[in-house]
């Protein structure tokens, strides 16, 4: 199990009133879920791990399902916050853990108005009378499947019974804030690339010809979780030809030699998420055609992190690997027209990247700011030759120079093998 790593109440509470002063106006109030228990199909008390809704924790630091976050904008620019909870309940706690109760949830979030949820109902309905808009995290996309879920089922809700609300969606506001990072996120990112290069590199003097990738992935999550970290996403461990699809899953595959094996793989530290990808030989050498292209990925890596820097796109970030590989490409005869790098290159090369391995962010044609942490990873899929390479790094937008956070990840042919000697 992943260790506890609080954040500080007063990050938090810098966090809401920033957010009270610069978005709130008056009469209007933020209401953030904590998120809910997913239930396993096979059984009533049988449930998925809990992972905290992220626009709650960043503003809580609480762990906990079903709580409630309110911030009440009030006539003289104050801000009301208040915190509803699970009670505390000895018998359930025997059978689904611990609770925090009301005084150890103040004391981790800041907050010092804080109720049980049974208190929820009468006391946020008044509140709402009171108000003139309702800002709510809620999905963009509207579809048969959002719309049954409880988040859209509690928007209905204050439509039907709150119709004189003016209802916002507050993804616009937590956008704002989470793209840029304080310095305590970004100490957390960097614990988790760490773990993340401690567990990839230890693995990879591991691997032989013979191996399964569900063997290779098990030694990868092994490591994060000694290290008390946790696993941020579905770990990718692609070999040969699986490599040509992003997402594959299966890890089902012997590994043979003359193949390249593609980790997509990152841990988590405080809910926060490293995503890393590098691309090694099974062997624990290059052949000259892999090396080749291996090589082309890796220049599209470096030309990226050079160019990031604040006004930046991330679609202009993409266009500089596109217009490297058509070269490459070209040269190499893979390819005869410029646009058919599309067939073996089909992914941005950039995603926002924090309490959500693809979290919050600007949409591609706005520019970077400084502190907005991102990926870069280009990638070269080609399956007629059953290789896939994807190198990808973690890195803080500044005002001169990308500091890159995984760095000290081998990236470069010499350095990967010289690890898989040892």
């Amino acid at each position: 199990m992943a260790r506890e790593i609080p954040l500080a109440s007063d990050e938090l509470k810098k966090r809401r009133r920033y957010l009270s002063k610069n978005y709130l106006e008056t009469g209007d109030m933020l209401i953030v879920y904590a998120g809910t228990e997913q239930r396993l199909r096979n059984g009533l008390d049988n449930v998925y791990p809990f992972r905290q809704d992220s626009n709650y924790y960043y503003l809580t630091g609480v762990k906990e399902s079903e709580g409630l976050l309110l911030i009440v904008k009030g006539p003289k620019g104050d801000a009301r916050e208040i915190l509803f909870v699970q009670e505390k309940d000895p018998d359930k706690e025997k059978w689904a853990g611990y609770r925090l109760g009301k005084e150890e949830a103040s004391r981790i979030s800041g907050i010092e108005e804080v109720y049980y949820l049974s208190q929820s109902d009468g006391l946020t309905a008044a509140l709402l009378n009171q108000s003139q808009r309702a800002w709510i995290p809620y999905p963009y996309q509207w579809s048969i499947s959002s719309k049954s879920s409880p988040v859209m089922a509690n928007v209905q809700v204050l439509r039907d019974n709150f119709p004189h609300l003016r209802i916002s969606n507050a993804l616009d506001i937590f956008k704002l804030m989470r793209t840029k990072k304080s310095p305590v996120e970004i100490k957390f990112l960097k614990e988790a690339v760490k773990m993340t290069k401690t567990a990839l590199h230890k693995t990879w003097r591991k691997i032989k010809p013979g191996m399964t990738e569900y063997q290779i992935r098990a030694l990868v999550e092994y490591e994060f979780r000694r290290q008390g970290g946790d696993i941020a996403f579905n770990s990718i461990v692609a070999a040969g030809e699986n490599a040509v699809v992003l997402h594959y899953v299966e890890c089902d595959k012997i590994v043979q030699e003359g193949e390249m094996i593609l980790f997509d793989v990152g841990a988590e530290y405080g809910l926060y998420s490293a995503d890393i990808s590098r691309t090694i030989p099974v062997s624990g050498k290059f052949t000259p055609e892999q090396l080749k292209y291996y090589k082309m990925v890796l220049d599209c890596n470096k030309k990226v992190i050079d160019a990031a820097k604040p006004g930046k796109k991330l679609g202009e970030l993409n266009d500089i690997v596109i217009e490297t590989l058509k070269d490459a490409l070209q040269k190499d005869k893979l390819i005869e027209k410029p646009e058919d790098v599309s067939r073996y290159y089909y992914h941005g090369v950039s995603h926002y990247l924090g309490l959500d391995t693809h979290d919050l962010g600007l949409n591609r044609q706005q520019p970077l700011s400084v502190n907005a942490v991102i990926t870069v990873e280009p990638g070269l899929y080609i399956k007629e030759k059953k290789l896939g390479i994807r190198i990808e790094d973690d890195i803080v937008i500044k005002r001169n120079q990308a500091l890159n956070l995984s760095k000290s990840i081998a990236k470069e042919p010499e350095e990967i093998m010289t690890i898989m000697k040892k």
